[in-house]
């Protein structure tokens, strides 16, 4: 969430609207059943993806991919 909230800093979207104007959200279907797996899943995709240095560049760049 540290990222995020720098990020809006920098592109200067301190009001709500700016702030979550441009998320992306994306929906991901779960069958009925143990709702753990897939979550543990994604999170450990997110977590791979978006190391340290991808979310400072992130950042920099006003939370738009660098």
């Amino acid at each position: 969430m540290e990222a995020v909230d720098s990020a809006a800093t920098i592109a200067d979207a301190t009001d709500t609207d700016a702030y979550i104007n441009d998320w992306n959200n994306e929906v991901i279907e779960i069958p009925d059943g143990d709702i753990k797996e897939p979550v543990a899943s994604k999170a450990a995709e997110l977590d791979s993806a978006f190391t340290m240095n991808v979310l400072l560049d992130y950042v920099d760049n006003g939370g738009y991919k660098p």
